[in-house]
This record gives C-alpha cells, sequence and structure tokens, in this order.
C-alpha cells in the first residue's frame, strides 16, 4: 500500500517528526478514497485518533499525517485545560484551510496544523529536493501569515495554555524565517 510507504518514508528519513506523531496518534483509520480529494477528521471524543480517505499523492499523504497529527497535539493538550476561554467560543475568524469563518478555536487549530505542515515541507524540500512540496509551502506560507495575526488579536480569549501553544507557533515559525 502506497500510503505505507509514504510513512515509512517518514519514519526512517524523519525521526522527530516520527517522533512527533507517535506521540500523538495512536490509531488512523483509512478510508476509501471520496470525492476525488483526500479527506480528514480528529475529534475530541477520541483523542489519539484520526480518520482519513487514500490520499491523491505523497504530498497530499504526508501533509494530512502532520496536519492530523497536529490536531491530535492539541486534543490531548485540551484534556487538562481548554486552549480558549468560554467567552472565545462565539467569535469566529476565517480560516484559510476550509475558506470560511470558523470559531476562534477552529480557525487555532488550522493555524497550528498549518504551521507544522509548513515547517514538515521545508524540512521534507530541504532533504529530498521534491519540486511538489515548493508551491504547496509558498501557498502555506501566504495563508498562514493573516490567520496568525488574526489569532494573535484574540489571544484575550486564551487560557495561559492556549497562549503558551501560540508562542510555541510563533517560535517555530520565526525559526523558519
Amino acid at each position: 500500500m502506497t500510503l505505507l510507504v509514504w510513512w515509512e518514508t517518514v519514519a526512517t528519513e524523519f525521526q522527530l517528526w516520527a517522533a512527533w506523531v507517535r506521540d500523538a496518534v495512536s490509531v488512523v483509520t483509512l478510508l476509501p478514497k471520496r470525492e476525488g480529494k483526500t479527506l480528514s477528521g480528529s475529534s475530541s471524543e477520541m483523542p489519539g485518533h484520526f480518520w482519513l480517505t487514500v490520499p491523491t499523492d505523497r504530498c497530499d499523504a504526508v501533509e494530512t499525517l502532520i496536519h492530523e497529527s497536529a490536531h491530535c497535539h492539541l486534543l490531548l493538550e485540551e484534556m487538562h485545560e481548554p486552549l480558549i476561554v468560554e467567552s472565545g467560543n462565539t467569535i469566529t475568524l476565517y480560516s484559510p484551510l476550509r475558506k470560511t469563518e470558523r470559531p476562534l478555536r477552529g480557525a487555532f487549530f488550522a493555524a497550528h496544523a498549518m504551521a507544522h505542515m509548513l515547517a514538515f515541507h521545508i524540512e521534507f524540500v530541504e532533504k529530498t529536493a521534491a519540486p511538489e512540496f515548493n508551491h504547496r509551502i509558498h501557498e502555506l506560507t501566504v495563508s498562514l501569515l493573516p490567520l496568525m495575526q488574526g489569532v494573535k488579536t484574540r489571544l484575550g480569549y486564551f487560557t495561559e495554555r492556549g497562549r503558551s501553544v501560540f508562542t510555541h507557533i510563533e517560535e517555530m515559525m520565526g525559526q523558519l524565517a
């Protein structure tokens, strides 16, 4: 199965990323391909688990793996303490992944996932010179910067733990520059 080959590439060539995935993910459910694109999801009811449809290509496969793993990390964080205070539940922010307004929590989850996807893609290109990832690096960068700015202006709705995660994202992005 191609997905397993792509995961093996991550596991052998990118050991730190593989360990990061394993820290948060214990179960991945693979579903048949739908709508000609990869779909995926995770849920606070089952932290450590995500599902995905059969990916369309290598970039899509590893990006989905990193994206959903990032969500799993935040879901595990939320088991200890919410990341956003109750009054933040009514705040919305444009999320470039879904191309719509989303609750602040969803937009924050998107920013966290996108930052990790970007970091992985940059490292992947540095190690493999894979051209299909270059376009995605540009797309993620252009979308992530305004999203992070929007989240930053709403940090008053975050708990201390949520602000700490946001700071980690900013530090990670600073290292990418």
